[in-house]
């Protein structure tokens, strides 16, 4: 579906619970040592002690990033920095995040770029654009998409379906329902032919052929067949993948590390990735060593050294030795940040 042409930052649909925060709640992830608070339709900002350093007077922010946090007032959108300063001012009909020094702005439907300073250095004329990484963004001319500079030039024409943005180099790109990469410079350096891509992780990419999963190097050779009915990204040099229906973990030669014997298995991170075995959940190491017994209802993965996990319907955390270090007392939790 071709995405519409503005958009609307929103805030996370989870939120943690914080002692002695009477009527607030926090949202999202942390961003710029400061965390995003809603009180009565109001929107500010604490630290890490939990201080409201900014008081919850907007109509709607968004998280702090390159130093600056998007602010609603007045049915308009600007910008403040951590000291409360509206540094640039609430002009715009819509406001993103500051990515790669610029952030998108929108008026009468028309999305531009400012820097950090304020200066409209791109005006709003493209009718959708992505956000800027590694110098570039993706744009949309004519019901095509490509790519301009921070100068505003179009350096990519708009001849691609869709257009993400640039990482490692490469960026994903469809033409004629089919996925492929694209580099700075434009080149088609992996042909647009598979049903569909992911943006590259750890050096390889995953795609899919007929229903089936698989992963490319960056010179778009099959590092590992398309052969898989499941597959996540890498992470920490290791994939989940399913076979005949449970699943296990490959290496980057395509190697089974870990035998696909779980009922689910995700990501690793720090060290221990969850996996779910007969309905419950606990964590395993890089060598399949079941550190954590399945023991829980639910889990997230670890961050910051804890993982939430879920106890008789209430959420709690545990430390990398399994102790309920926080206990099961809460009706909703995040991800540790900061």
């Amino acid at each position: 579906m071709k995405r519409i042409a503005t958009f609307i930052a929103l805030a996370a649909a989870v939120f943690l619970v914080v002692a002695g925060c009477k009527g607030k709640k926090t949202h999202g992830e942390v961003g710029d040592l400061l965390a995003l608070i809603e009180e009565e339709g109001k929107w500010g900002f604490i630290d890490e002690t939990g201080t409201v350093v900014i008081e919850p007077t907007y109509n709607w922010a968004g998280n702090f990033s390159e130093g600056r946090a998007a602010v609603l007032v007045n049915g308009k959108y600007g910008f403040i920095d951590k000291y409360n300063e509206m540094v640039i001012p609430n002009t715009y009909d819509h406001a993103g995040n500051f990515s790669d020094g610029m952030a998108r702005v929108v008026r009468n439907g028309k999305n531009g770029y400012i820097d950090i300073n304020g200066n409209l250095v791109i005006p709003c004329t493209y009718n959708y654009s992505g956000n800027f990484s590694e110098g570039y963004t993706n744009v949309e001319v004519g019901g095509k998409e490509g790519y301009i500079d921070k100068r505003g030039e179009l350096v990519i024409p708009c001849q691609f379906d869709v257009a993400w943005e640039f990482f490692d180099g490469l960026a994903r790109v469809k033409m004629n329902g089919k996925y492929g990469f694209v580099n700075t410079k434009g080149e088609l350096v992996i042909p647009c032919t598979y049903d569909y891509a992911c943006d590259f992780s750890e050096g390889l990419a995953k795609v899919e052929v007929d229903g089936k999963r698989g992963f490319i190097n960056k010179e778009g050779e099959i590092a590992i067949p398309c052969i898989f009915s499941y597959a996540y990204d890498f992470s920490e040099d290791l994939v989940s993948v399913e076979i005949d229906g449970k699943m296990g973990y490959l290496n980057k030669e395509g190697e089974i590390e870990i035998p696909c014997t779980y009922d689910a298995a995700y990501n690793f991170k720090d060290g221990l990735a969850r996996v779910k075995m007969n309905g419950k959940y606990g964590f395993i190491d890089v060598n399949g060593v079941m550190v954590i017994p399945c023991n829980y209802e639910w889990a997230e993965n670890f961050s910051e050294g804890k993982a939430a996990i879920r106890v008789a319907g209430k959420y709690g955390f545990i430390d990398y030795n399994g102790r309920n270090t926080i206990p099961c007392e809460f009706q909703g939790v995040g991800k540790f940040s900061k």
